[in-house]
């Protein structure tokens, strides 16, 4: 069982005074996701807790470098630098820690997409034509292009993590967490090969 912080919406509010209407709309992996509205938009708010022991608010350059932290700080940086649309986007809040209750616990905002998953998707809809499949690959692929271009990979695509946006029917991949750094080896860049840094 993933150790989810015990984190309110009354919470959240006090904790992000800007953030409004809190709800909380689901948890994944170490995360509890919030929906709120952030400067007139509607965003997604994550909360994950932190096995070490932080006194006060603060950047994220002063985060202790546990898997949490570290991963956390790897997917707000991929949203923040991947340009393509069809990559999750980082919102108004970026990566920030403070002690809540008792806890310690890392938060940020995300654009908040209006949709479902590829997962729900093919559960209730049944199969795609071939129009659909093919426009399916091209938007994925669109966002792997673009991470490939920041020297990253995501290493976690799978149907959970592509969303179909309800107005237009773009996907759009989530989760950059488990991205790594592509390293190209002398040794080994004339065969097609490459290496990934865990220091990314």
């Amino acid at each position: 069982m993933p150790d989810l912080p015990n984190v309110t919406p009354d919470q959240v509010g006090q904790l992000i005074p800007d953030a409004t209407d809190v709800e909380q709309v689901g948890s994944g992996g170490q995360k509890l996701v919030f929906r709120a509205t952030v400067e007139q938009d509607q965003y997604a708010l994550k909360f994950a807790k932190l096995p070490a022991e932080i006194s006060e608010e603060s950047e994220a350059e002063d985060f202790p470098t546990s898997d949490v932290a570290v991963r956390a700080k790897r997917e707000v940086e991929t949203m923040r630098d991947c340009t393509s649309e069809h990559m999750v986007k980082l919102g108004p809040i970026g990566l920030m820690f403070a002690e809540l209750h008792g806890q310690q616990v890392l938060y940020f905002s995300e654009e908040f997409i209006f949709g479902r998953d590829l997962r729900t998707v093919l559960r209730t809809d049944g199969l795609f034509e071939a129009t659909e499949v093919a426009k399916l690959g091209m938007h994925v692929a669109d966002a792997i292009r673009a991470l490939w271009d920041l020297g990253k990979i995501h290493r976690d695509i799978k149907p959970a993590n592509i969303m179909r946006r309800d107005d237009d029917g773009a996907y759009v991949l989530l989760d950059a967490g488990f991205a790594f750094d592509v390293v190209l080896s002398p040794e080994l860049s004339g065969t097609g090969r490459a290496l990934l840094s865990q220091n990314s």
